[in-house]
């Protein structure tokens, strides 16, 4: 298996955990081919609806309790785009290494650096 497998297989793996559920089951797919607007949209609405869902919890319950489970639901939401994003990223990085004919291995050494500094920079 390869460094670029790896980043995947991770990047998936993690999706997969977040949306282990009945209630998130439909957009599971959606990391697996993160480019495809059949498969975005379900996405898309499920995060519309954990905006709904955080609204609610403010009414549902009292305070601080409402705060911490809205801001919850705010964060899972936030942690489940941002995991599409960033598979959304790598596959149009690998992309661009078929389509310039780039060094696979020097481009993922480039990358690991890249994200070992934007982590120490967030």
């Amino acid at each position: 298996m390869n460094e670029k497998n790896d980043i995947e297989i991770a990047s998936g793996f993690d999706f997969l955990l977040l949306t282990n559920n009945a209630e998130l089951s439909s957009i599971t797919p959606a990391i697996q081919d993160a480019k495809n607007s059949e498969k975005h949209q379900p996405f898309l609405r499920e995060l519309e609806s954990f905006k709904t869902r955080e609204q609610t919890a403010k009414f549902v319950f009292k305070d601080p309790t409402a705060d911490i489970i809205s801001n919850f639901i705010g964060s899972y939401r936030e942690l489940l785009f941002s995991t599409c994003q960033y598979q959304i990223l790598l596959d149009n990085m690998t992309d661009a290494v078929k389509r310039f004919g780039w060094d696979q291995k020097k481009w993922l050494n480039s990358l690991a650096l890249k994200l070992c500094i934007y982590q120490a920079l967030c």
